[in-house]
């Protein structure tokens, strides 16, 4: 019962309610299927309620059953303050879902392009593969997003990279039918 009061709590923003919960030790690391308080936290974009969570000794790391963390959350869910909360609280970067896939990752296959910059800057790994070998790059290539693409090569990205296919971004580019975008990523992505 207190654990369905905590996360009702965590999921109507009831910081007050969540406080005296936590200071009679409902534990914060419990989960509803998996997901924990603080992924919930992280869908819906409140800090305040994260940092009451994590000053109750959230686990910032924890996966939830698809191997998300809250930072991968934030990342699909276009959270930027929330995901720039967690970077600041030593958020792991470069932890990977099952599929191996990082935060860098699934902001840039979401096209957020903040959120993007915010982990570049945090020493988000740029060449990082999933199990299928595609780097960020490769999945900015195959949605097109040009602006996401920029950023990546800023921080140098690998244009010749090859995903476990053997495919190198630009290829990607041009079957989604972005043949300008293709010829710019096969002349090198040059700014």
């Amino acid at each position: 019962m207190v654990q369905r009061q905590l996360f009702f709590a965590v999921e109507q923003g009831h910081a007050q309610i969540l406080d005296l919960l936590t200071s009679a030790r409902a534990r914060v690391n419990c989960s509803a299927g998996g997901t924990m308080p603080l992924h919930v936290a992280a869908r819906v974009g409140d800090r305040a309620i994260i940092c009451l969570l994590l000053t109750a000794r959230a686990h910032i790391d924890h996966p939830n059953p698809f191997g998300e963390t809250a930072l991968h959350v934030s990342a699909r869910d276009g959270q930027r303050d929330v995901a720039a909360l967690l970077v600041h609280k030593k958020a792991n970067v470069n932890g990977g879902r099952r599929d191996s896939s990082t935060s860098l990752h699934v902001a840039v296959h979401n096209g957020w392009q903040g959120i993007v910059q915010l982990l570049l800057e945090h020493a988000a790994l740029v060449d990082v593969v999933t199990n299928t070998g595609r780097t960020p790059l490769h999945h900015a290539a195959s949605k097109g997003n040009h602006a996401v693409a920029v950023q990546l090569i800023r921080f140098r990205a690998s244009v010749h990279s090859l995903d476990g296919r053997g495919r190198l971004p630009g290829q990607l580019a041009a079957a989604a039918g972005y043949k300008d975008w293709a010829e710019w990523l096969h002349a090198g992505g040059v700014l």
